[in-house]
């Protein structure tokens, strides 16, 4: 994992994404779950609407036009019949405090949402300790990607894994061959 994947191989949104995504902590008080989601949310929001984009957007944040619905964030669009397309859908787990639930199967769990979304773009967000912890699991979904019937020639999942002990996001991409 490294820090400028998105910027190097992302599409222009992917690379916003990633470049917003780094600087959580000029919106984030402190690192507690419900205060990370609605940072994360409101970056993506912001990001939404950058560059003329006119995306819609859905999460628990009030500023959105419509309530979470299906995934904790995405970006669409409507026509006059109903929903058009959806541009992103985004997945975040963090850890709980209490360290009493067996995380990785709650990232896990959470990341095969993002398999059945039909998206341009898929985002997990999630935690470790350290670059080592976030590797494995970034290995493991990864592998739910290659192996899985329902992923399509094409799909861009986008992976940002936080570290807790630098401080920092490490993004990285998985393209479907």
């Amino acid at each position: 994992m490294q820090t400028n994947f998105f910027t190097e191989n992302g599409h222009e949104i992917e690379k916003e994404i990633s470049e917003s995504l780094s600087r959580i902590w000029d919106i984030a008080e402190d690192s507690t779950p419900t205060i990370w989601t609605t940072a994360v949310n409101t970056i993506l929001s912001t990001t939404a609407k950058q560059n003329d984009r006119k995306y819609f957007t859905a999460s628990k944040l009030r500023t959105c036009e419509n309530h979470e619905w299906l995934y904790d964030f995405v970006w669409y669009d409507n026509n006059e019949f109903g929903l058009n397309d959806v541009y992103l859908v985004v997945e975040s787990e963090w850890k709980n405090p209490w360290g009493n639930e067996d995380y990785s199967y709650d990232i896990q769990y959470d990341f095969e949402k993002l398999i059945l979304a039909r998206s341009i773009y898929k985002l997990m967000i999630f935690e470790g300790d350290n670059l080592d912890e976030n590797s494995q699991y970034l290995d493991t979904l990864k592998k739910i990607v290659i192996n899985c019937k329902l992923t399509r020639k094409g799909d861009r999942y986008m992976f940002a894994a936080w570290d807790k002990d630098k401080q920092e996001f490490y993004f990285d991409l998985q393209i479907a061959d």
